[in-house]
This record gives structure tokens, sequence and C-alpha cells, in this order.
């Protein structure tokens, strides 16, 4: 075996410690007898064999071995799945059999299949394929799938001209709420949309923070059958391609800075520090006298040393100490003011609080150091090209970004057609539909009264900002081009808006393909399991607030700790298409708090019309087109309902599956 793969995951030969050597070279000795190719299915399933049975092993350890031993095993079980091989961190052998896409697929599937694999999700699915009465019908998740002979021989009369297009297919949006169920077969529509989302190819992972979830559904069939699903869910805060797109990252504002007047750049800047200033809890900083009302417009270098401390102390103290249930009561307590202010005393928030009090006031004192004589151009030029004043103005801009990106940024986190209709480009119109003034306004009524759980938490009191999505961002599942959003530019006239301005999906750049899909949910219990027993315990809690990424965060610490080289590692190489759709005039303005309201580039005035309006468009762009292509009827009608019932839209169980073992974690 080369070292080259040992060394690039972060092995040396000369390690006092070998159990990775021992792993590897484990399943060394049985992989290269396996003629299964890299990546295939027989291959994942002689990899997940042989982790069982070294974890079952392991189980026999004397108990300080068994976690660490554990984590090491999970962790060198998913690289193999994932495409390394014994020679180098490259996946040649892999790619030599098979192209990337496919290659990305197999990984994307083991990892479902691990999903799938679960108890819990196997009863979901035969709880919804099972028949129950319903309003005297029998009827089941199936009777929400559209049989693709019915729809193929209809869309041949619309070939023909003896039936219209809207008579065969009639699409409408249908947002899901938790207590809501369907009228015609009364599942709940949380459950619809979730079994529906277990046919994909990637497997679902719940997003921290804000997620609108929505069916489309077809009117021209009794049951209404759904057509596709969707989800807007809340942002990363930091995305860099995302964020030089749209123009607000901090090298970009400041090169703008000279085009502005000064007077209205100083009251932007006072304003940022004020609003900032206003929404921090301080009563108990007060109280322990790490501040008076009087520093806060005149700072000291002394006190703003002091909050950084005490931000540090309690950063520590929250790693050591903090229960993550104790946080999730917000999802079930009444979120009055007394609520607030006890999430701001945490050890988290207090450490929020005060290292952002702490930089607003040593912002407010380089800002004023330059300006506070008087805002005119020359002064603007000197803070701007100070590096203390360049650092000032990149934190007040990041507070302001901090302002907007959870409520006036989503991410397409889900989006896609449902067999039969995905030959027919509906997963075009999922995506176009997700972005209508109809989603606009059912995402602010759906928040519009909700308190952001973070800004409340560092104020102690409900704070609720504007939910008015005015960007959202979405990847593709490859990062190889034309893909779904390719192509997709809707006329803003046909939402009411202007001539001229399309509302369109524009390529930002690929992902760098950094990440943490390629690890399991067993993998990350292993090295949770781990990083408590160690001497400085876990320092991810996955509590909202915490910080961005957990898993991430969680992954790197629990890698280094084993010894593996985390870098590499989580660099999976998998790049994805990025795109981005701007939803209104004064993008950068508006998210930085510099204008107070979004100008959109349509009307939302009529919002159902405007969706009846971007159907028709569709289907006379796409879906006519579409249906005149040889094969594409084909693959309509290839899923039917006959039974045995082999439906595209049926979620496949595992056929085989692998002794369960307790992992003792």
């Amino acid at each position: 075996m080369d070292k080259d793969f040992l060394s690039s995951i972060g092995i040396e030969y000369s390690d006092s410690d070998q159990l990775a050597h021992e792993v590897v070279l484990e399943f060394y000795e049985v992989l290269t007898k396996t003629n299964a190719p890299p990546g295939s299915a027989e291959w994942n399933d002689e990899i997940e064999r042989l982790r069982r049975a070294y974890v079952r092993r392991t189980n026999k350890s004397a108990r300080e071995a068994i976690l660490k031993r554990v984590a090491i095993v999970n962790v060198v079980a998913d690289l193999l799945r994932q495409g390394w091989n014994f020679e180098s961190q490259a996946t040649t052998a892999a790619k030599t059999r098979m192209g990337e896409r496919e290659l990305r697929r197999l990984q994307l599937v083991a990892q479902r299949t691990e999903q799938l694999r679960t108890l819990a999700v196997q009863s979901f699915v035969r709880k919804m394929e099972r028949p129950h009465w319903f309003e005297g019908r029998r009827v089941s998740i199936f009777s929400l799938m559209r049989d693709g002979r019915e729809l193929a021989d209809s869309l041949m009369g619309v070939q023909s001209g003896r039936i219209q297009a809207e008579d065969v297919i009639k699409p409408y949006l249908q947002f899901v709420e938790s207590d809501t169920t369907c009228e015609y077969t009364g599942i709940p529509l949380s459950d619809i949309w979730r079994y529906f989302r277990l046919t994909w190819t990637n497997p679902y992972q719940s997003v921290p923070g804000r997620s609108m979830t929505f069916l489309l559904r077809d009117a021209a069939t009794p049951l209404h059958t759904v057509m596709g699903i969707g989800c807007l869910s809340s942002s990363a805060v930091k995305l860099r391609n995302r964020d030089d797109f749209i123009g607000w990252e901090a090298e970009k504002v400041l090169q703008e800075f000279p085009n502005i007047s000064p007077t209205r750049t100083n009251a932007w800047l006072e304003s940022v520090i004020e609003n900032r200033l206003g929404e921090i809890y301080k009563v108990d900083f007060i109280e322990d006298e790490l501040i008076t009302p009087k520093v806060l417009e005149n700072p000291t270098e002394a006190v703003i040393a002091t909050l950084r401390e005490e931000a540090s102390k309690r950063r520590t103290q929250h790693h050591r100490v903090t229960d993550p249930e104790d946080h999730k009561a917000v999802e079930r307590s009444p979120l009055t003011t007394d609520y607030w202010v006890k999430q701001s005393m945490t050890p988290l928030f207090r450490s929020k609080r005060a290292v952002e009090l702490a930089n607003l006031l040593w912002a407010r004192k380089i800002v004023r150091s330059f300006l506070g004589g008087g805002a005119n151009r020359e002064a603007i030029r000197r803070l701007v090209a100070a590096p203390d004043g360049k650092k000032a103005i990149a934190d007040l801009v990041r507070l302001a970004k901090a302002v907007r990106v959870g409520t006036a940024i989503a991410d397409l986190t889900v989006c896609g057609a449902i067999p039969p209709y995905n030959p027919l480009v509906v997963g075009k119109l999922v995506a176009m539909l997700a972005v209508s003034p109809e989603a606009i306004l059912a995402n602010r009524a759906r928040y519009c009264d909700s308190p952001s759980v973070i800004a409340s938490s560092m104020a102690g009191r409900p704070i609720v900002r504007p939910a008015d999505l005015v960007f959202v961002g979405t990847t593709s599942l490859y990062g190889e081009l034309p893909c779904q959003y390719s192509s997709i530019s809707i006329p803003a006239q046909t939402l009411g808006g202007k001539l001229g301005q399309p509302i369109k999906y524009r390529y930002i750049d690929n992902t760098v393909g950094w990440g943490t899909y390629q690890f399991s949910q067993e993998t990350m219990r292993a090295i949770t399991g781990f990083l408590k027993s160690t001497r400085n315990g876990q320092r991810v809690n996955y509590i909202f607030g915490e910080g961005a990424n957990p898993k991430m965060r969680a992954l790197r610490d629990g890698l280094a700790a084993l010894g593996f080289n985390e870098e590499a590692l989580l660099r999976h190489g998998q790049q994805k298409a990025m795109f981005g759709v701007n939803l209104v005039s004064n993008l950068k303005e508006y998210l930085l708090g510099q204008e107070s309201r979004p100008k959109y580039l349509f009307s939302l005035k009529a919002p159902n019309q405007s969706s009846q309006n971007l159907i028709n468009w569709w289907a006379g762009r796409w879906l006519l087109k579409r249906i005149a292509k040889p094969g594409v009827l084909d693959d309509v009608r290839r899923h039917t309902l006959v039974h045995p019932i082999e439906h595209g839209a049926r979620v496949r169980l595992p056929v085989r599956d692998v002794e369960q073992t307790n992992l003792l974690i």
C-alpha cells in the first residue's frame, strides 16, 4: 500500500498511536481482493460489512479505546465510500470506471441509503403507503402520484390540438403548514412533502433557522396530484461568491465611499452603531460595572478590553456547562420579554453581547477620531485609507449585513419535479414560482410577526425584522452547466413589472467543494461521542446562534483530535453551480440598511394572478416545446400505478440490509 493515502489523511508511520494504521490495513487487505469497482453498490456494501464487523470487535475492547476506534473506523469507511483509494487522495481509480457525475451520484445514493435504512424512516414510508379511508375513498400517498400513461395520452391530445394544455395540467402552489392536512387524502402536508423528498438522489438534511416548504399540485386531476416540491430556507451568513455578486462586501463598500456624500456616509455609519447599540441588552453589564451609560458615547480602550475579556470568559463557560436542551425551549415557550432576558443571560449570549458591544464601541471610537471634527471628503479619504478605519468600516458592514441576511435573503434548498412530471421541465416551473409574488407574500405572512431568535436573545426583548425577501440563492446538485436553473429569465411584465427588467437565475460561480455531506450520521455520532470523552470536550452544541455551520465545526474539531488532516478531508472537491435571483432594484442599499424599503421588480398586488400568468408563460416557453421532443412522452408514460407499483415517485427502501450494531456511544 502506498504511503500517500495515509499521509493525505494525516496519518504518519511514526505515530505512536497505531489505531488508524490498523483500520486502514484491514480495509486494504479485504478491498483489494474485491472485484467490485470503487463507488459501486457492491463496493459500498463491502465497506459497510467491514465497518460493522470492526465496530463489533471494538466493542469488546477496553472501554477507554472504544470511542476513538469507533470514530476512526467510521471516518475511514466514509472516505472509501466517497471515492478515496489506497494510493492517494485523488479518486482516479473510481474515475477510470465512471464519470464525475456518475461518481457523485453514487456517493449521494450511498448517503441516502444510510438514511433509508433507519427504522424511523422505513416505518414512515410504510405508513404513507398503507391505504386508509378518507371521506368514502380508499387513499394513500399513491393517490397523489399521477399515472404516466394517462398523462402521456392527454399530452398527445394537446399535441394534436384536441385538448388545451391548461385542461391537462393545472399547477398551483400550496404552502405547507405544520398543522394542515391534504383536503383530498387527509394526509398531513408536511408528511406528503417529506415522503416525496425521500425519493431524491441526495439525502435530506434540515437547515437551522427559517424554512418554508411548499408543494406544486395539479388541479387537473381529481385528487390534485403532486407535481413538485420546494423549500426556501435561511441562508448562510457568509458566502463569498454570493456576497461579491450582491456587492455588499466591505471592500466594495469602501471603494464606493468617495462617490457618496460625506454627510450621508457619516450618517449611515452612526446609524449602524446607534441601531445595533439599541439592540444589545446592557442592564447586567451596567450592574456588574463593566460599562457605564456615559462610556457608550465616549468609549475607552480599558472598557473595550474589559468587554473582550468578559466575552472570552463566558464563551469558555458556554463550552463547558451548556446543555443544548436548555436552548431548545425557544421552540416551546411563550416568547415573552422575560424569556428573552433569560436567554440573553446565558453564557452564549452574554459572550456574544460583550464581543459585539466591544466591537461597536471600538468602531465608534475610530470613526469619531476621523469624522468628529466634521464629515468632509478629506476626512472620509483618511478614514478609508487608515488600517483601523478600514477595519472599523468592515466591522460595521458586517453588523449591517447581519440585520438583513436572516430575513431578506433565502436559499432555495429544495427545488424539483416529481415523476411523471420531471421530463416536462416542471423543475423550472418550481424554481420560477419560488421567486414569484405569491411566494414572497407567503414568506412575509409567515414571518412578519416572528421574532428573530438571535436578535431577540441579544436584545433581551422581542425583535421583529421585516420579512421581505429580496434575494434568493441556490445551487445545482452537480457543478455542470447547463442545469435546471440555466436559462430561467422571467419577463417582469409577466408579474406586473416593467418591460425589460427580467427576474433571472444568474450564474454566480461554482462552489469551492468544501462540505460535510461525505460523512454519515453514524460517523457524526461516533465523532461526537469521542469528543465528549476528550479532555477539551465538545465545543459545538448545535445551538442556533452559537455559530455558522455547526456540523462543519464539530467535524473539524473531531477529525483533528483523531489525528486526521481535517482540511484535506473536508475538501470533498465536488463542486456545485451557484445561482442568485435579485428581486429588487435597490438590492445592496436595502440589505445594508441605507434604504428602508425594498423596490420590487414586480407587483405584489395580485399574487395569484401573477402566478397564473407565470404558469401560462412557462407552458408556452417550455411545456409545449418539450412534449414535441421525441422520447419525452415515453419517459412520462413509464411511471405507472399498476401493481407492483414501479412509479418513479415511490420511495425505494433498501432491498438488502446489514445487521445493526450497537456502537456503545
